[in-house]
């Protein structure tokens, strides 16, 4: 029994694993691929430099290698990915309770962040420029519905379901939390831990939603609702610098 567990244990370290090499990957492989047919200069080494065009190529390929690996891990077994098929009820939890729940919690991180010295500027992060229509829509639609839908198979469907028959259900809860904020502990490099924080909290109440509808499609309404929110703020920061919205 107990060795049946530790497999358990590693098969899930070493599927995490690989969805961290494949993000890993694909960032590295844009980067360099751009600068080996010659689409940017030589000393061209992030993202920000490579453009809006170049991020979303990147969160696109990233969440399709990691979907296509769970889906191979996962036998092609859908529910092991996606839960139950949801019901009106666990839809309208996810639109009137979950996200306004995500939205407060986000903002009262914030806030206490702030008040501690601790910001985090998103717009910084992002080479969004104003009057670049196009480049908008595209990230707009690549980060409040694909990338979302992907996370959600990830850390709600794939790892909460492994999870469920190794610990406690309040414990697969925080667990698949924790690992969806240390998945976005990148922005911790800004000198903020500000996202990592929300992310943590956001996880929580997805992660809550997971075990009361027995489906991801809820957690994936909420989700999306929450980027979609955020990246309209940062938008209009973006195209309006007169809000007084810094990049610096």
């Amino acid at each position: 029994m107990r060795s049946a567990l530790t497999k358990q244990w590693l098969t899930l370290c070493v599927d995490i694993a690989v969805c961290l090499l494949c993000a890993v990957g694909s960032s590295l492989g844009v980067v360099y691929g751009a600068r080996w047919i010659g689409a940017v200069p030589a000393g061209t080494v992030s993202l920000t430099e490579l453009g809006i065009w170049a991020v979303c190529a990147v969160l696109i390929i990233q969440n399709g290698l990691v979907v296509g690996f769970l889906r191979w891990r996962s036998a092609s077994d859908w529910r092991l990915l996606l839960g139950a098929p949801p019901d009106i009820r666990s839809v309208v939890m996810a639109s009137v309770i979950a996200l306004p729940v995500v939205l407060a919690g986000n903002l009262v991180v914030g806030v206490i962040a702030a008040l501690a010295g601790k910001t985090h500027n998103q717009i910084a992060l992002l080479p969004l420029e104003a009057g670049d229509t196009a480049g908008q829509v595209a990230f707009l639609l690549v980060a409040a519905v694909i990338v979302p839908c992907a996370e959600e198979i990830l850390f709600r469907g794939y790892v909460y379901g492994r999870l469920e028959g190794l610990v406690r259900p309040t414990i697969v809860v925080v667990l698949s939390a924790a690992l969806f904020a240390g998945a976005h502990t990148w922005s911790a490099s800004t000198g903020s831990i500000t996202l990592v924080l929300q992310t943590f909290a956001m996880g929580l109440v997805l992660g809550w939603v997971r075990q009361h509808s027995k489906s991801i499609i809820p957690s994936m309404i909420a989700h999306a609702g929450n980027n979609a929110f955020a990246l309209t703020l940062v938008l209009s920061c973006v195209n309006h610098p007169e809000l007084g919205c810094a990049r610096t």
